[in-house]
């Protein structure tokens, strides 16, 4: 969505096929290699657990310095350069790849699966088609919400909106911490 907000349709776009990537590979890597995955990390689950909600902290943190320091060297948050989108692809993929609630979501979904019932090779390759869909198509609505809402709201709103989602990870790093999710 800052993408979109930043730097237009086109970038967010890209960041979305970047994030809905990322969920392909986890859904794929869930599906086809779930029990091996999840033996080897249900005996690391209370660490990657504190880790999760450490390193979404430390984002959060991140994103707040950014924004000030952002603030303090320009006024004008607008930056509607082209950029490359290959680029702009890679760099979302990368994060979403690392992002301890992606990871967290992922490693509780190949942990679920084992205790399903058996399921036909074509009923997997529905499940991670129907995540790769919805994530895209999620990833696509926030683009688009993202671009709209750049053209028309001050500079302010979007300082404001940049806070409110800095803290939002901030507190929901604490929450994984705590043991509320």
């Amino acid at each position: 969505m800052e993408l979109g907000i930043q730097r237009g349709f086109s970038s967010a776009i890209c960041a979305a096929a970047g994030a809905a990537t990322a969920d392909l590979v986890y859904a794929i890597t869930a599906v086809f290699a779930g029990t091996v995955i999840a033996g080897l990390l249900l005996p690391f689950a209370r660490p990657l657990h504190y880790l999760s909600g450490g390193v979404l902290i430390l984002i959060g943190l991140w994103l707040l310095y950014e924004r000030r320091h952002r603030a303090e060297v320009r006024s004008d948050t607008r930056n509607l350069e082209p950029r490359n989108y290959f680029q702009t692809y890679t760099m979302i993929l990368g994060l979403t790849l690392l992002n301890p609630v992606t990871i967290t979501y992922f490693t509780a979904l190949i942990l679920g699966l084992q205790t399903s019932e058996s399921r036909s090779f074509a009923d997997e390759w529905y499940f991670v088609a129907g995540i790769f869909s919805a994530s895209l198509s999620w990833q696509t609505l926030l683009a688009g919400v993202g671009t709209i809402v750049g053209k028309r709201v001050s500079l302010r709103f979007r300082a404001i909106t940049q806070v409110s989602g800095s803290l939002l990870i901030v507190g929901l790093g604490v929450a994984i911490l705590l043991g509320l999710f």
